[in-house]
């Protein structure tokens, strides 16, 4: 339910608005668990009242949206049951599996050597990637360019810089 009202401060009185915002994601448990580091976070859908983590052997490790492990096994797997406002529980599992990111890029420059071509080379095992970050930055400069895409051109004219 949804209800707005304006404040009755005056015979006037005052408009009222709302913004309502809503997405659907699929119900399952988000697993990040990186090779070379020793903890691993499991995290359920966000909105539920209730939260209980089982590992394997059904022992009770959790009652958060988010579950943090330290050295979990590799195949271990554990489950949360999500109960709503209203209605029945539901059940999600999980396993762990280790992601491997044998991160990598290429660039290439262009013939005036006015902007330089930035490709994502990385391969990933176990998992996607879900968010790159280009970031270019200058020695006494700071920041100077930022991109959320997976290829991007970077404009270097003017620059004392040089494509080799």
């Amino acid at each position: 339910m949804f209800y707005a009202t304006d404040c009755g401060q005056s015979s006037t009185g005052h408009f009222g608005y709302a913004y309502v915002t809503s997405e659907c994601r699929p119900a399952k448990i988000d697993v990040q668990c990186c090779s070379g580091n020793n903890v691993a976070q499991l995290s359920a859908p966000d909105g539920f009242v209730e939260y209980e983590w089982t590992d394997s052997a059904g022992k009770v490790v959790g009652d958060r949206s988010k579950l943090r492990l330290t050295n979990p096994k590799e195949g271990a797997v554990y489950s949360c049951k999500l109960k709503p406002q209203n209605g029945n529980a539901i059940f999600l599992g999980a396993e762990i599996k280790r992601t491997f990111v044998d991160a990598d890029f290429a660039f290439v420059c262009d013939t005036l050597g006015l902007k330089l071509h930035l490709m994502d080379k990385s391969g990933v095992i176990g998992s996607s990637v879900s968010r790159i970050c280009w970031e270019v930055s200058g020695e006494d400069s700071g920041t100077l360019f930022v991109s959320g895409d997976s290829v991007a051109d970077y404009p270097i004219g003017g620059m004392r810089m040089s494509c080799v």
